[in-house]
């Protein structure tokens, strides 16, 4: 018994030090029947006959002569020394399947297609659904295995499905923070058959397992919703009584801040903080918001007055225009930034104040005249009502805020010039600036044909594009870069500003034309004059055509330029220009 034990002993040592070789890749190993190991290393065959096992591999191995991956649980994988030890033992040596080879490769690929037909398979069975699992997580898994078996997909879908599963355990989208089934995923969860969950189980991580019978919403997250929608249901009917009972608010509300048209003669109009109504209407229509703090004062000026922008001080000579705010209060200066103002009338403002405090009790305010020729400026007290006070607006400060306007505009950079497609037979407008009269009747006219049913052509709109330009960018730059928004060519392209057509050196500045101004495009035609040919086709050589020195076509001197136009290809290369410069697709140079 003594000399048994010590016989399994040392063969369990054996077993483990020389299972597998360490010898790496080159070494030479064996497959072997697991029964037969197994006895080897009980002692089975000790003190007993035991008979020579036969060599017959035919079972394990496929017809490429290698090893069966569906076989390889029946087999294990040997080192040579250890294998060495079993010969000495086994009359004949054990059943010997393969030396030195691993899975047969072409056996390997196919018993992978046909597992993921197999799994497929049990995904399209509607019976024996017992696990619940992410709609998500199994589409995705759907488009990889599709891709796997060569059927065609999007590469995008099958690139995000693959991220998806590299990154997402299964049902981790589902599981809440308790560990529990979210509430209300019904569209977003579909079941699976026990076996199909079986093998993705094996394949993937899995982060939560929701059997089909016995899985409920969390009930933590249930409860929370519902104390959620419960708060969510009484800010909203604390806002919407709010506007209820102080119909001057819901009249705030409802209009937009930039609308002028309410404004009446001899009613005291109040200026407030715009970025404050701005958060207040945020607070009224999001009830995650909070409530916004005091009402903030307008900012005074360094003389202790108040500058009041010029786009404002227009509507006190004509208060029907609808007033138009200028985009440089997002892409001026700071000095243009601090004209936040907003017109309130003297009820919501009174109103505002109920509800939420002042810092200011006598606020800026104005009162447009009948004679529409201007107003009164002063405040708006308590107990006085409008009160007038000719010098609370700061003369100074009110021109350097139109000086930086005006000089965004002139010397402006990076910021759209609106250009309308004219059709051959429409007049060329006399004006390019915003909102002007000719631009105005433009629109009259174009909604007068939308309206007119005898001819398609007739209701035709003018095609519309915004250009992002600078103010040294020549009308030819203009003309390549409308090229990138429309298909007519920049040698067929007439530009007209104010009634004028553009000579193309000409740079935008000494054209006078300004950010968010409308040039009108015409497009040549066989019955174009010939002085207008030569004045938009040449290529501006000449050093001495007007604006030439200050337009980005300019090669005067090292001074390099935003961008400019490649005279081989007409590209237009974003690259400073230099002597040295070089086209970024013909490669050709200056």
């Amino acid at each position: 018994v003594v000399d048994l034990t010590e016989a399994i002993a040392v063969r369990k040592a054996k077993y483990e030090y020389h299972m597998e070789t360490p010898l790496g890749n080159a070494a030479k190993f064996y497959w072997i029947d697991a029964s037969v190991l197994k006895a080897w290393v009980l002692g089975d065959d000790i003190g007993h006959s035991v008979a020579a096992t036969t060599s017959e591999t035919t079972e394990y191995v496929c017809p490429h002569n290698k090893l069966r991956p569906e076989k390889s649980h029946q087999l294990k994988r040997v080192s040579e020394q250890l294998y060495r030890e079993l010969c000495s033992v086994v009359h004949a040596g054990p059943s010997v399947v393969l030396s030195s080879e691993n899975y047969c490769a072409s056996i390997v690929s196919q018993c992978t297609h046909d597992r993921l037909k197999r799994n497929l398979a049990l995904l399209a069975k509607d019976s024996d659904d017992q696990f619940v699992i992410s709609r998500k997580w199994i589409s995705c898994w759907k488009v990889c295995v599709h891709h796997a078996l060569g059927l065609k997909q999007p590469p995008s879908k099958v690139l995000e499905a693959q991220d998806w599963l590299a990154s997402t355990a299964i049902n981790e989208d589902l599981q809440c923070d308790h560990g529990n089934l979210q509430p209300k995923l019904k569209k977003q969860v579909r079941s699976i058959s026990a076996a199909l969950w079986a093998e993705l189980a094996a394949e993937y991580s899995v982060s939560a397992v929701f059997p089909t019978q016995s899985t409920v919403e969390c009930p933590d997250c249930v409860a929370d919703a519902s104390t959620q929608q419960v708060a969510h249901t009484h800010a909203k009917n604390e806002r919407n009584q709010l506007l209820s009972d102080y119909p001057a608010l819901f009249r705030l509300y409802k209009r937009p801040l930039d609308r002028v048209d309410w404004v009446a003669a001899n009613e005291p109009v109040v200026l407030m903080s715009s970025a404050w109504l701005h958060e207040w209407k945020q607070y009224i229509d999001d009830v995650a918001e909070d409530a916004p703090s005091d009402i903030s004062s307008l900012a005074r000026c360094d003389h202790g007055k108040y500058a009041v922008p010029s786009w404002i001080l227009e509507q006190m000579g004509d208060p029907i225009r609808r007033l138009q705010w200028p985009d440089q209060l997002q892409h001026g200066d700071d000095e243009v930034k601090k004209m936040d103002m907003a017109m309130v009338s003297a009820d919501e403002w009174a109103d505002l104040c109920l509800v939420y405090k002042a810092a200011s009790s006598a606020p800026l305010s104005f009162v447009m005249t009948e004679s529409q020729g201007g107003g009164q400026w002063g405040v708006l007290d308590d107990k006085h009502g409008f009160v007038n006070q000719p010098d609370i607006r700061c003369q100074l400060c009110e021109l350097k805020l139109e000086t930086a306007k005006v000089a965004l505009s002139v010397d402006f950079q990076n910021q759209p010039v609106t250009v309308v497609v004219l059709r051959e037979e429409e007049a060329i407008p006399s004006t390019g600036k915003q909102g002007g009269d000719d631009e105005d009747e433009l629109e009259s006219r174009a909604a007068a044909q939308r309206r007119r049913r005898s001819s398609r052509s007739t209701r035709r709109t003018n095609p519309t594009y915004r250009v992002t330009c600078s103010a040294d960018d020549t009308v030819s730059l203009l003309k390549h870069r409308i090229l990138e928004q429309c298909e007519t060519a920049p040698s067929h392209q007439l530009l007209y500003f104010g009634g004028t057509l553009l000579d193309n050196a000409t740079s935008l500045k000494h054209a006078g034309i300004q950010a968010h101004d409308v040039v009108y495009l015409k497009a040549l035609t066989d019955e174009t004059p010939s002085e207008v040919l030569d004045l938009v086709t040449h290529d501006g050589e000449d050093d001495s055509q007007v604006g030439f020195r200050h337009s980005a076509m300019s090669r005067r001197g090292d001074t390099a330029t935003s961008s400019w136009v490649c005279d081989a290809c007409t590209f237009v290369n974003e690259s400073p220009l230099h002597r040295l410069a070089v086209c970024e697709i013909c490669h050709s140079g200056v």
